[in-house]
């Protein structure tokens, strides 16, 4: 059956664009390699790297930031901001970073969704359980390994958590002697 007959040309580019999003084989028709050209938008690339993160990923509020916030760490992909009471507000994920851009226009690439992904389950983690870099990073190492995530992105992420633990233990110590 011809798809192009029964459907807009509208219709069948955002079916082929769902398609590409899931790994699915589309025709190929001239229709069809136009939208598989196309960079994802922001959403359609959220909702890649959410279907690989997970369903507790998905219950938590995201929200795309095409900037970093004041004072954000060098490198910075994504943040999790807490309310009064301590608990997660909000997850936010930056549009201009590295993992996104990749996955955004690189949609062939499995490893670019999996790494945009991967910075998903370590902020649900903070946003679930607190601050705690090392554990959030350990969440993000597990979560890659168990995807069968590109090596040098899993020694990306480790040399990331030895960074971040090394300064989240400085930060501790450097209260320690204020408050004494």
């Amino acid at each position: 059956m011809e798809l192009g007959s029964c459907c807009s040309s509208n219709l069948w580019i955002r079916a082929v664009r769902i398609a590409t999003l899931i790994g699915a084989c589309v025709a190929h028709s001239s229709e069809a390699r136009t939208a598989a050209a196309q960079p994802l938008t922001e959403r359609e690339t959220l909702n890649a790297a959410l279907f690989l993160a997970g369903r507790d990923a998905a219950a938590v509020p995201i929200v795309l930031a095409s900037e970093a916030p004041a004072g954000g760490a060098n490198g910075i992909q994504g943040w999790t901001t807490r309310g009064r009471d301590g608990r997660g507000e909000r997850v936010f994920l930056l549009t201009t970073s590295p993992a996104f851009q990749c996955a955004m226009h690189m949609k062939d690439n499995f490893q670019c969704r999996l790494k945009l992904a991967s910075v998903i389950v370590h902020e649900v983690w903070h946003f679930k359980h607190g601050s705690n870099e090392a554990e959030a990073y350990g969440a993000q190492l597990m979560f890659l390994i168990g995807h069968n995530a590109a090596l040098e992105d899993i020694v990306d992420v480790r040399a990331s958590r030895a960074q971040a633990v090394a300064a989240q233990k400085k930060a501790v110590d450097a209260a320690r002697r204020v408050a004494k």
